[in-house]
């Protein structure tokens, strides 16, 4: 996989992830809580970048009530608002 699929992979979970967090009506600030780290940083995740760590999205999966692979893939037939 080269570096540019890589960045576009980063940015759509990155999208998800933006678009999760404000379905489930959560602040960065609070998702920043929840993964344990400073909002300045999540946001620069959540902006897509950065690479993420599969602590990171496996923390913001569980703080959104979804399965991890719906974050990274997009992906579950469980996702309501998708």
């Amino acid at each position: 996989m080269d570096n540019q699929t890589v960045q576009r992979e980063t940015k759509m979970i990155a999208e998800r992830l933006k678009a999760a967090r404000i379905t489930a009506e959560k602040t960065a600030a609070q998702m920043a809580e929840l993964t344990g780290l400073p909002e300045a940083e999540y946001l620069k995740l959540e902006e897509g970048n950065d690479d993420y760590s599969f602590t990171f999205l496996y923390k913001c999966a569980k703080a959104l009530g979804m399965d991890i692979s719906a974050l990274v893939s997009g992906e579950d037939p469980k996702l309501s608002f998708y």
